[in-house]
């Protein structure tokens, strides 16, 4: 499927400038690089806090722009664990499990992520699993309650920061620096009048905004089956893991709450 530039991306005041960027992952950064963005796409995500919800229970990811359907996102019977595939497809492509506190959320894929990573243990399906990315709160920032980092393993141990989140009140000083035009909507339950901003960890997320979560319009709402139900636009730059940035902004919206 050919992702093109998204409509909603263009017309969203200070999101604009993703049309100008990318985020030029490298193909093993990604959880599924054959879905990696060519150019600026948004994603609708379920919401709200899907670990929270009835266990079994499915859930679609959209493109936001045309509707089509890109991922099913399946939580486990225990509530701890989401499975993530392509639409008409039963292969699954990873894993988001809640660690014991929920403080923090591990992506699994099914292959190793060096030569030598040994298998980190089995789904439920029997199938091995293989640490890929930690998700957390970032105890380093200055308001670690509303910044969360998004690191890659190499093997099973070493951890290597790759992107950094922020919730952030677009009429802030940082807010007007990002270029958040105040009167967005909210990104989650947990925090009103916030966003979710996403930078590279490299220099401390100093560098231009990647990706970043809002609320949907009502022209991209119009476009799902399911039009009442509640989501997240989530729009990125080109170069980026789509599937991976969906599993931090749904591990940060749980941890956010």
């Amino acid at each position: 499927m050919g992702i093109c530039a998204s409509k909603r991306a263009k017309a969203a005041g200070g999101l604009e400038s993703l049309m100008r960027r990318n985020g030029h992952m490298h193909r093993a950064e990604c959880v599924d690089a054959s879905l990696m963005s060519e150019a600026v796409i948004t994603l609708m995500v379920p919401t709200p806090r899907l670990f929270s919800q009835t266990p079994g229970k499915e859930f679609t990811i959209y493109d936001a722009d045309d509707g089509i359907e890109l991922y099913r996102a399946t939580l486990d019977a225990t509530a701890t664990c989401i499975f993530f595939s392509r639409v008409g497809d039963t292969e699954r492509l990873c894993m988001l499990q809640q660690k014991s506190g929920g403080e923090t959320y591990t992506l699994y894929t099914y292959y190793p992520n060096q030569d030598r990573q040994t298998s980190s243990g089995s789904d439920t399906g029997g199938a091995k699993i293989y640490r890929f990315a930690q998700i957390s709160r970032d105890p380093s920032a200055k308001l670690p309650q509303h910044s969360f980092r998004y690191q890659l393993f190499d093997g099973n141990t070493e951890l290597r920061p790759k992107l950094l989140g922020e919730l952030v009140w677009p009429g802030s000083t940082l807010g007007r620096e990002l270029g958040l035009p105040i009167g967005l909507p909210t990104f989650g339950a947990g925090w009103p009048g916030l966003q979710l901003v996403v930078r590279d960890a490299v220099n401390f997320g100093a560098g231009p905004i990647l990706a970043a979560a809002d609320e949907p319009d009502e022209q991209a709402m119009d476009k799902l089956p399911d039009k009442g139900a509640p989501a997240f636009a989530l729009s990125m730059a080109a170069g980026m893991d789509a599937l991976g940035l969906v599993a931090f902004a749904v591990a940060v919206e749980q941890l956010s709450g």
